[in-house]
Formats: C-alpha cells, sequence, structure tokens
C-alpha cells in the first residue's frame, strides 16, 4: 500500500522536467499526455484495482527523465522525501525500465504493458509531431521522417497485437487525426503513412 504524497511526487516530476527535459518530445507536456493516456486504459478497462497504480502513474511522469541514462536519483530523492518506501521506488524503476522495449511486449508486467502503450500512443499526437519538427528541413527533415516511420510500424504492429482495445482505438484515432492534418496541410508528406493508413 502507498502511502506516500503522489500529488507531491508528480508536482517534482514537472519541475524537473521543466528545467531539464531531453528535448522538445519529451517535456512536460508529453509525460502530462503519457500520465492521462494511462488513467484512459486502466479506466476503460476497469483495472485500476488488478494493478499498483501508484507506482505505474509515478513511472508515467518520471518514465523519460534524464532519459535512457539509468540515473533515477532526482527521481528517488523525490520520492524519499514524499514517502515512498524501498520497495516502491524499486517497482517505479522496474516499470520505467520495462517500457521502451517493444520487443518483450509479452514478457512485461500489466503496469509495464500499460505505461508502453500509453508512452507510444504519444508517436501519433498531433501536437507532438508538430513541436517536434517545428523548424527542421532538408536532411535533418528526411531522417527524421524515416525513423518515424519505422518506429511507427513496430508501434502499429504492438498496438494491432495488444489486449487493451481502448488503447488501439486511441492510437488509431490519434493516428487519423494526424493523417488529416497532414492531408491538409503537408499533403506532400503523405508518403510516410504509406502501408500505416
Amino acid at each position: 500500500m502507498f502511502s506516500g504524497n503522489l500529488d507531491l511526487i508528480i508536482n517534482d516530476a514537472r519541475n524537473a522536467l521543466t528545467i531539464n527535459s531531453h528535448d522538445v518530445a519529451h517535456g512536460v507536456e508529453h509525460h502530462q499526455h503519457v500520465a492521462n493516456n494511462v488513467d484512459f486504459i486502466i479506466d476503460n478497462e476497469g483495472i485500476k484495482n488488478g494493478i499498483n497504480y501508484e507506482a505505474l502513474k509515478v513511472a508515467a511522469w518520471w518514465h523519460d527523465y534524464d532519459r535512457h541514462s539509468g540515473d533515477y536519483s532526482v527521481m528517488t530523492k523525490s520520492l524519499k522525501e514524499h514517502g515512498a518506501t524501498p520497495e516502491f521506488i524499486d517497482e517505479v524503476i522496474k516499470i520505467i525500465d520495462g517500457h521502451s522495449d517493444l520487443k518483450k511486449v509479452k514478457k512485461l508486467t500489466k503496469e509495464q504493458h500499460i505505461l508502453i502503450l500509453a508512452d507510444k500512443i504519444e508517436y501519433v499526437d498531433l501536437d507532438r509531431y508538430k513541436s517536434s519538427l517545428k523548424g527542421m528541413g532538408g536532411i535533418e527533415l528526411k531522417v527524421m521522417q524515416l525513423y518515424w516511420k519505422s518506429r511507427i510500424k513496430k508501434v502499429k504492429k504492438m498496438m494491432d497485437g495488444t489486449e487493451y482495445k481502448c488503447a488501439r482505438d486511441l492510437f488509431y484515432e490519434k493516428l487519423g487525426n494526424l493523417h488529416e492534418y497532414v492531408k491538409l496541410e503537408k499533403p506532400e508528406d503523405l508518403h510516410w503513412f504509406k502501408g500505416l493508413i
């Protein structure tokens, strides 16, 4: 049972991400969207009682802070200050560590699976697309397009195979919104969507 202060931990994450986010695509807004997606999946699937909700929510807010560094010291300090036990902190780290590997989805815990879905849905978020590619052009844009398309194909395959229908539906809704925007505003980029739509 979690006895810490979840609101204060989330507030610390917001402050930390404001000061030191990895890049424009992994700032406060991204983490807010991922946390919202976690709640959307849990609420629609009716599984809140079957998971460690508090650990998952904390992981959603801290998952890309100091991205891929393996350094959880800022997060750990916040959790300790706000009443988290060492076991709870270990659970949060375990959830974060499992959220990136698309190949291991079938071996993940429920919490890791929900976080990876909630995070990867954001690959096709329209606002994230706009802010990530703002000011890009030339070879940089082409490289980003190729990377984006290769990642989305893997995410699409994962979404098609998940047991959580609401996550799949949200992914396809966001993908459709993104496709419509590109069709209207940047039809020259529609080739990105071949094999996806």
